[in-house]
């Protein structure tokens, strides 16, 4: 019985930190799309470049999977934008 009740417990603890883990990279992809956004107000700025320039310079020790969803999030950030606001 205790062995199952560890069991879940450790599931519980895994399901929270892919939580936690999940909000933090929405949260500094959105941190880095407000400041894409600003800066592309003064000049104009290749996204991909901007990302690259922004993770070494606001993260230390990125690794790939951060990057990659940081990516997708921010990119997803940029699409909504653009869908509503054409001109």
């Amino acid at each position: 019985m205790k062995a199952k009740h560890y069991f879940t417990i450790n599931m519980k603890k895994n399901a929270n930190k892919d939580f936690f883990k999940s909000a933090a990279l929405i949260l500094l992809s959105n941190k880095l799309f407000c400041e894409y956004m600003t800066a592309s107000e003064s000049f104009n700025v290749e996204p991909e470049h901007f990302f690259e320039d922004w993770i070494v310079r606001n993260v230390f020790n990125p690794d790939e999977d951060l990057k990659k969803w940081t990516w997708r999030y921010f990119i997803e950030n940029l699409i909504a934008y653009r869908k509503n606001h054409k001109t």
